[in-house]
């Protein structure tokens, strides 16, 4: 199965979609793995068509990615099944032949050298003179940018289900003899994040790299799904005075290699863990090719929109990759405007590896809706991420928008932080997440923070209410009201 491009990856109508055997599949569906985002149409799209991509770079990999977006929140869904199969195929594969993940993270940094390459050709070169040659470097990007987050995507291997663990309970049947606390260590990165490559960019600025340098290898790092900022002077100098914080402790890889040592199976224990070592880097090489990418695909529309002043950047950032080929095709449809807002108003998006649809058509979308109601309870029930006990006012935070609530003290919930959230995750006294697994932002943060998290309540964010006060017990990994 080839990877999604824009101009193969075949798009059904609605009609087509409600008669596939997917959607009869996904209506039969009652357990679900959500994932929740504030994001444009056109940034997620291509993690829409990666995410079903990894069946090309990982078989069987992901069969079905489903979405209800709603006023520009993404609500997505897998199904965890999924995760479990791909979990098995990883081990599997582990057992015969360990050096598989090393040809694998080879493929995914060459593909991730091609992207940064094309982001900054995208950024920086400034040669399209037209709009057709603008929307043609944006579709290649968007194909290069697909390419390599199909390998980047098996990462969500890590989501913690309602299952048991199954990197936990691999780790337990290869090393009985070791403490659960011990174990834990062994699922620690051991590589630096780009968050932390960044602060130590900045650190060298005292040795003699200048500001500009760091711009020019960092200027996506304050891109998200919803905005596009620059990297400036003023923010260097402001994070130059946190370079200290969340720094890499290289102590982790010498502590793994002594709990490794004295575990019978050790070679087996080794071959597993390194694969988690890689696969965590991967993850985030993951995130950073999303801000990479987001940040040029909006450097793009911003050439583009001058040539079609008809249409604002915000209805740019909402069209398909290929309406955009239509736009400078003169082939768009007349009501390409009222379908872009029906899209953000309210709309269901299903992939596959061999087709997408998009339908704001009022069937799919109330099935979906209904399917994915949430249910309101008075606890919640996730993963502790790291230990404590807090209590205190419950702050949900969707998105950006969302940062001025934010009080100290405050208890904050969401789907899943992101490196934007930070700020707001200094003021919290515990984090509280719908999503995640052993290496999300919300646990590696929190580890460097020393702050209780709960992560993969799956329904944390419909649960309570602003303001509300609640106990985060993150001793049995419990949310409740109180």
């Amino acid at each position: 199965m080839p990877v999604p491009r824009v101009r193969t990856w075949n798009h059904k109508t609605t009609e087509q979609l409600l008669l596939s055997p997917e959607w009869k599949s996904l209506l039969a569906q009652r357990d679900w793995y959500p994932i929740g985002i504030k994001t444009h149409f056109l940034f997620m799209f291509p993690q829409f068509m990666a995410s079903v991509g990894v069946a090309s770079t990982f078989p069987p990999g992901f069969t079905r990615v489903t979405a209800l977006y709603e006023d520009r929140y993404m609500r997505g869904v897998y199904d965890p099944r999924e995760f479990s199969v791909l979990a098995r195929e990883i081990i599997r594969r582990t057992e015969l032949d360990p050096a598989w993940i090393d040809q694998y993270e080879a493929d995914f940094l060459a593909a991730t050298q091609r992207l940064t390459a094309e982001v900054e050709r995208a950024v920086f070169d400034n040669v399209e003179r037209d709009a057709r040659m603008i929307v043609e470097r944006l579709v290649r990007l968007i194909d290069v940018e697909v390419e390599a987050q199909s390998y980047g995507y098996l990462t969500h291997v890590f989501t913690l289900t309602r299952e048991e663990y199954w990197v936990s309970t691999h780790l337990a049947e290869l090393a009985p003899e070791l403490r659960s606390e011990d174990r834990a260590i062994l699922m620690q990165p051991t590589r630096p994040s780009f968050l932390q490559d960044y602060q130590e960019a900045i650190h060298q600025i005292e040795s003699g790299m200048s500001i500009e340098e760091v711009q020019r290898g960092y200027f996506w790092i304050k891109t998200s799904y919803e905005t596009v900022s620059e990297l400036t002077e003023a923010q260097i100098r402001a994070d130059a005075l946190l370079s200290g914080e969340g720094a890499f402790d290289p102590v982790i890889i010498q502590k793994k290699v002594q709990l490794i040592e004295v575990v019978k199976e050790s070679e087996r224990l080794a071959a597993f863990v390194h694969v988690l070592d890689v696969l965590v880097a991967l993850q985030d090489t993951r995130k950073a090719n999303v801000l990479r990418s987001n940040y040029a695909i909006y450097h793009l529309l911003l050439r583009l929109q001058p040539q079609v002043p008809e249409w604002s950047i915000h209805e740019l950032l909402s069209f398909t990759p290929t309406e955009l080929i239509s736009l400078v095709d003169g082939t768009l449809p007349v009501d390409q405007r009222e379908r872009i807002q029906a899209r953000n108003h309210r709309s269901v998006w299903v992939a596959t590896p061999a087709w997408f649809a998009v339908s704001t058509h009022d069937e799919p979308v109330q099935a979906l809706s209904k399917l994915l109601e949430p249910t309101l309870e008075s606890s919640v029930k996730g993963f502790v991420a790291y230990k404590g006990t807090v209590r205190g006012s419950a702050r949900i935070i969707l998105s950006e928008h969302d940062f001025a609530k934010m009080q100290p003290g405050d208890i904050l919930i969401t789907s899943m932080t992101r490196p934007e959230f930070l700020p707001m995750m200094r003021k919290a006294s515990a984090f509280v997440t719908n999503e995640g697994g052993i290496t999300c932002h919300a646990a590696v943060v929190a580890r460097e923070l020393q702050k209780p998290c709960i992560i993969g309540t799956r329904t944390a964010t419909t649960s309570f209410k602003d303001g509300e006060m609640i106990e985060v017990d993150a001793e049995k990994g419990i949310v409740r009201k109180i």
